[in-house]
């Protein structure tokens, strides 16, 4: 083997060894980009839909208020509580 091929296998083992480091380095921003494009729309749909005729529950919690009339005695047990 003479020094122009050795040469030319190091410069193709250099080459392969970028394009493989290159394509993990796509792969990783294309993954960590697709979860921010889905994070921002997500956010961005229910910014977008909180009021008006395209409201998008978002399950919050309801509370109501209810007032009951307490008899004057005090109960002993919480048995009594129930009659």
């Amino acid at each position: 083997m003479d020094d122009a091929e050795q040469a030319a296998r190091r410069k193709r083992s250099r080459r392969a060894s970028f394009i493989k480091w290159l394509r993990k380095v796509h792969g990783w921003v294309g993954l960590w980009g697709a979860v921010l494009g889905l994070m921002f729309g997500a956010t961005g749909f229910l910014l977008n839909h909180l009021a008006g005729p395209l409201k998008v529950s978002t399950g919050e919690l309801q509370v109501d208020e209810m007032q009951l009339a307490v008899p004057q005695k005090g109960w002993h047990s919480p048995a009594e509580m129930t009659k």
